[in-house]
């Protein structure tokens, strides 16, 4: 059988490639290998390994893939050496085949280091910054030595435009200083240096403590404490009551309704202890690649103007979650999206009217009054399943494919949304988890839409492209 290939980048050096034989083949937590119909990988000096994959459209593995998952490739013998791992960077459709091209590191090219300035670093601090900023998670990272470098107190200062004060003003676990004062962070840096003169340019600076082992480490912390810190600034400024919930009367001034203290994207970070000091833009430019009217024109199914209001909601929670770069301000999005699309959703009752009487009948006497009401109320939400529950059914109605291992990612980014709500601790959450949630709750806004689209006529369709219409 003629295999339909991908070029892949020219093997100038002759270096080996190494042909699929008995590997195991993952696309996130689904096993393709059976749908495989041939591959290769290629390594070499210079150019980021590759591997091409072959799969059968026509496997069942396939109904529950999601191409933002990560790839991995493993010998299937004892020693279960890993032999790639990355990241699939287009999919061609050839008949029944889907030929894949995936890359390792890609991450790095969608995230350039737009700007950094160290002094006094150590290269593994240097190393580890760099690719935890594209997105790597810690456990695709080995860094060896770098469990070595000290554990210290760091000064992170962030420069602020929009926010003036002439002295030392602690909010929470920040402090907001004059300009002038906070350039001492950045003391060891060239003065001529651009993102230096962000510093200097700016109205008042951010500065927070934390302790940690590494620069990223630290400015990630300290970057959540200033945010907490300027938002509190911002939230309080808008009150607008006449009093205070303590009773105390409070001045108001309409221009604190244009007030709007921002943190620029430039951080500073210095060891208190061993002087090492970097500074660098947070937000660096993404490789951004534009839509055109190709990559949208034929898009299925298209919009239609039945969309509802709770579709339209869901529709802007979901394109929040993917333009903001705050990871729980994703999370708590992509479930406000999720409870949009369950909306009014009922599942089927779990217990008949007999039972339920049966279960009321069944209560002891002695609990009485309130507390009986309040038995009989739980009693009577027996047959009101919890959201997974009815986002399960669902999922089920609309036949959206969904992996077990994917409903546990939605829960436990679930878990982290509900943990940040009622103050508790959280872990990080990992940008590659994000990315595969945003893409599940994707598949599911995709399948409302055909499911909005059904029976309805061409000519009630709004299609994307005014000049004609998407095929």
């Amino acid at each position: 059988m003629t295999e339909n290939r991908l070029k892949l980048p020219p093997d100038r050096l002759g270096l080996s490639s190494r042909r699929f034989g008995d590997l195991r083949v993952s696309i996130g937590s689904v096993d393709v290998s059976r749908a495989r119909r041939g591959g290769i990988v290629k390594s070499g000096f210079n150019q980021m390994t590759t591997a091409e994959l072959i799969l059968d459209s026509r496997d069942p593995a396939l109904a529950v893939v999601d191409f933002s998952g990560t790839v991995t490739i493993d010998r299937g013998d004892d020693e279960g050496a890993r032999v790639f791992t990355g990241s699939i960077v287009d999919v061609i459709v050839v008949g029944t085949d889907l030929n894949i091209l995936c890359k390792s590191g890609v991450e790095m090219l969608d995230r350039p280091i737009g700007g950094l300035e160290a002094v006094g670093a150590s290269a593994l601090d240097l190393i580890y910054g760099l690719v935890r900023s594209a997105g790597l998670p810690d456990e695709r990272i080995s860094v060896e030595g770098l469990e070595q470098l000290p554990t210290e107190i760091f000064e992170v200062a962030f420069p602020l435009v929009g926010l003036t004060v002439e002295e030392v003003t602690r909010v929470g676990s920040t402090s907001f200083i004059p300009a002038d004062r906070g350039l001492a962070t950045i003391a060891a840096l060239k003065e001529d240096s651009e993102l230096v003169k962000e510093f200097v340019d700016a109205d008042a600076v951010a500065i927070c403590y934390v302790t940690a082992r590494t620069m990223f480490e630290a400015e990630y912390r300290a970057l959540s404490i200033a945010d907490g810190s300027i938002a509190w600034l911002l939230v309080r400024s808008r009150y607008s009551g006449a009093q205070l919930t303590n009773g105390s009367n409070q001045e108001w001034h309409r221009r604190s309704l244009s007030m709007l203290p921002q943190r620029m994207e430039v951080a500073a970070v210095r060891g208190l202890s061993t002087a090492r000091c970097w500074i660098r833009r947070l937000k660096d430019p993404v490789a951004r690649t534009d839509m055109a009217a190709a990559d949208f024109g034929a898009m299925t199914p298209p919009m239609t103007d039945r969309i509802s209001e709770t579709d339209r909601q869901a529709l802007l929670a979901c394109a929040r979650a993917i333009q903001s770069r705050d990871p729980v301000i994703q999370v708590t999005a992509l479930w406000e999206a999720i409870e949009y699309y369950v909306g009014d959703t009922v599942a089927p009752a779990l217990f008949t009217k007999t039972e339920l009487r049966a279960i009321r009948r069944s209560l002891p006497p002695e609990i009485k009054d309130e507390k009986r009401k309040r038995v009989e109320d739980m009693i009577g939400l027996l047959n009101t399943p919890p959201l997974i529950a009815r986002l399960r059914y669902r999922l089920a109605s609309d036949g959206v494919p969904i992996s077990e291992s994917e409903v546990v990612l939605l829960k436990r980014l679930r878990g982290v949304r509900n943990n940040v709500a009622h103050g508790k601790v959280t872990e990080r959450v990992e940008e590659s988890d994000i990315i595969y949630g945003i893409a599940i709750v994707v598949r599911m806004l995709v399948a409302a839409m055909e499911r909005r689209i059904s029976g309805i006529t061409n000519e009630e369709v709004i299609y994307p492209v005014s000049t004609g219409r998407a095929s």
